[in-house]
């Protein structure tokens, strides 16, 4: 499937928070992310005012996934996709671009019992380069790196 990619604007906020919310929700349905938009909308304009981008990944006119990055750091904040697209390659184009506007190398937080995200991770041959704990949720979480 194809998949174009743009920078989110002001006015994609809801509809980024809608996309974060419900694709966390999948993973971690023991917390309430409903909760933390008001977290993730300042997390998103601390990321940018930062030097982070965030690429919108559309089909069809419709959003299809979300990718934090800081293409000069090459630190992989978020990837997230709506339910509807999982299985169906969004991830991976996600990953792609990524690579793409961080062709040096990745790097990444992810946390310690998210067993699908460190399995897609490993497929995309991230290896482990330490440990640490999520400032966030106090979960344990893996840090990990992709070298091209």
């Amino acid at each position: 499937m194809a998949f174009a990619f743009r920078l989110m604007t002001s006015s994609d906020l809801a509809e980024v928070l809608d996309l974060w919310a419900d694709s966390w929700s999948e993973a971690y349905p023991d917390i309430d992310f409903e909760a933390r938009r008001g977290w993730f909308t300042e997390h998103l304009a601390n990321w940018q005012k930062d030097g982070g981008d965030v690429w919108l990944q559309v089909q069809v006119g419709a959003l299809a996934g979300l990718l934090c990055l800081n293409a000069k750091s090459g630190h992989l904040d978020q990837i997230c996709v709506c339910s509807g697209q999982k299985g169906g390659g969004a991830a991976d184009a996600l990953m792609a671009h990524a690579r793409a506007v961080s062709p040096s190398g990745l790097h990444l937080d992810v946390n310690a019992d998210n067993a699908r995200a460190i399995r897609f991770y490993q497929r995309h041959r991230f290896e482990k380069t330490g440990e640490g704990i999520n400032p966030n949720s106090g979960r344990p979480k893996l840090l990990m790196r992709w070298q091209p």
